[in-house]
């Protein structure tokens, strides 16, 4: 199964990053309902919060 954050985050996707850190990588939406939506992902693939490392999980919600 392929996620387009993950290839986002590898750099196998293009995007617009505005921030980066060891847990997170934050950028512009491709297709923004408001101007200047951004995404926070984890670096870790997860489908849920629960799966991932707590401070995994946590540093998104710091970020944003």
């Amino acid at each position: 199964m392929s996620c387009v954050f993950c290839e986002i985050v590898a750099g196998d996707a293009p995007a617009s990053v505005v921030h980066e850190d060891e847990r997170t990588m934050t950028f512009l939406d491709h297709r923004p309902i408001t101007p200047g939506h951004l995404l926070v992902v984890p670096r870790v693939h997860g489908a849920y919060l629960a799966e991932l490392d707590p401070e995994d999980g946590a540093q998104p919600l710091r970020v944003g």
